[in-house]
């Protein structure tokens, strides 16, 4: 098996840092709508598109996507 060049690692890891600085926007916008509509299953206790099957699960989704809101848009401002 071969190894990889160093400036082939080098290359891929900025062309991951480009693309999550310019995609983090995106990112942010799809955690914010997950966030919103969590927190709105939460309080109504009504089911919503994110078929959430418990509280647990709905609480764990609000603070995942409360957390790559906020480290996308801190990426975001990078």
């Amino acid at each position: 098996m071969r190894r990889v060049p160093v400036w082939l690692w080098i290359v891929a890891a900025i062309a991951a840092v480009l693309l999550l600085v310019f995609a983090s926007p995106f990112i942010a916008l799809a955690a914010l709508i997950v966030l919103i509509t969590a927190i709105v299953g939460l309080a109504r206790r009504t089911p919503t598109w994110l078929r959430l099957r418990s509280t647990g699960v709905a609480v764990g989704v609000v603070a995942a996507s409360a957390v790559v809101l906020l480290v996308s848009g801190g990426g975001g401002g990078a």
